[in-house]
C-alpha cells in the first residue's frame, strides 16, 4: 500500500497466486528448507480459486502457486487441483508437462 503497509488479497483477486509462486521461487533459489512448508501453506490457501470461472487470470492465481509445486516437488495433488480448474487448457502435449497460461470457452 502506500502507507508501506502490506496488501493482503482475497483468492478471487488477480493476484493471489503472486505471493505463494514467490515463496516456491525462493524455495527453488536458496535450496532452504524452511521455505518448503511455506510454499505449501500459501498454496494451499489459494486452492479454491480454481472454482473460479468468471476471471481469465485464473492462470495467474494456479500457475504460479500449484504449477511452482508441482514443477518443483511433483506433487501429484497439486497436478489435480491444475486438472480440476475448468477455466484452464490442459497440457499442450502428453507428457511435455507445458501449461499454458489461458483459459478455455
Amino acid at each position: 500500500n502506500p502507507d508501506g503497509s502490506v496488501y493482503y488479497c482475497n483468492l478471487a483477486d488477480w493476484r493471489s497466486g503472486f505471493f505463494p509462486g514467490s515463496v516456491w521461487y525462493l524455495y527453488e533459489l536458496t535450496g532452504d528448507k524452511s521455505l518448503l512448508p511455506l510454499a505449501q501453506k500459501y498454496t494451499e490457501a489459494v486452492k479454491d480459486a480454481k472454482n473460479i470461472k468468471w476471471n481469465h487470470d485464473v492462470g495467474f492465481m494456479i500457475y504460479c502457486s500449484f504449477g511452482n509445486g508441482l514443477r518443483l516437488t511433483g506433487d501429484p495433488e497439486y497436478n489435480e487441483v491444475i486438472r480440476s480448474c475448468p477455466f484452464l487448457v490442459y497440457p499442450l502435449s502428453a507428457g511435455s508437462g507445458d501449461y499454458p497460461v489461458m483459459g478455455r470457452g
